[in-house]
């Protein structure tokens, strides 16, 4: 159905191949990044495994702390995460941005601090900052955290509780953090534009109807 919907492309247009049937070649990897000077990674959206292992996870704190890669994890590459970092692994909170839903919230860990009211924030943001990480919580009323900073965001909308609209915006938070934004001025605003462009699409067409290519 998918090449019919989307005929596949050459794959020179659409991958590399060291990312090749959900697994990671992280020699291979490291040198692309460097080779074309790449400023941001988003692993996980469309995924139901976590393509994440030790050794890729290490390298891309390497990137990330010391040559400045903008990092982003989404959907199955928040599986387990925490038991990747274990004690050793800090990441760099103004470029590495985690985007969990309420139910890849809980699968970061074993015993994740609920997050239903202000009252379970400061749990939260102690295992942000023990990763070195900041996030962006999506639900009805999402909100943003990093270090001791807390957005609350009003734009919640169910225009976006569509499949595919997480991804729309993990993509536009990476853009807008290579054009030089941190971790939480791009979730803030990659949030606002995807729940405005939602509300526009969902006038144009309806609520019911309304798709992520939509948005």
């Amino acid at each position: 159905l998918s090449e019919i919907l989307a005929p596949a492309w050459p794959r020179e247009f659409t991958y590399e191949s060291f990312a090749m049937e959900g697994a990671i070649d992280v020699k291979a990897m490291k040198t692309f990044i460097e080779t074309r000077k790449v400023k941001g990674v988003l692993i996980g959206p469309g995924t139901t495994q976590s393509p994440l292992t030790r050794p890729l996870i290490k390298k891309l704190q390497q990137l990330n702390q010391y040559a400045g890669l903008f990092l982003i994890l989404d959907a199955a590459a928040l599986l387990n995460f925490a038991s990747l970092c274990e004690d050793d692994i800090a990441f760099d909170p103004q470029r590495t941005l985690l985007t969990p839903h309420p139910g890849e919230w809980h699968k970061i860990s074993d015993g994740m601090p609920r997050l239903k009211g202000l009252a379970d924030l400061p749990a939260a943001l102690s295992l942000c900052k023990k990763w070195g990480v900041s996030a962006l919580y999506k639900s009805s009323t999402p909100f943003c955290f990093s270090g001791n900073r807390v957005a609350l965001l009003n734009e919640g909308t169910v225009a976006l509780a569509k499949a595919g609209s997480g991804d729309i915006f993990a993509g536009l938070a990476l853009a807008l953090a290579a054009s030089g934004l941190n971790a939480f001025e791009s979730a803030i605003y990659a949030q606002s534009l995807v729940a405005q462009a939602a509300k526009r699409a969902a006038k144009e067409s309806s609520l019911h109807r309304l798709t992520s290519t939509d948005i």
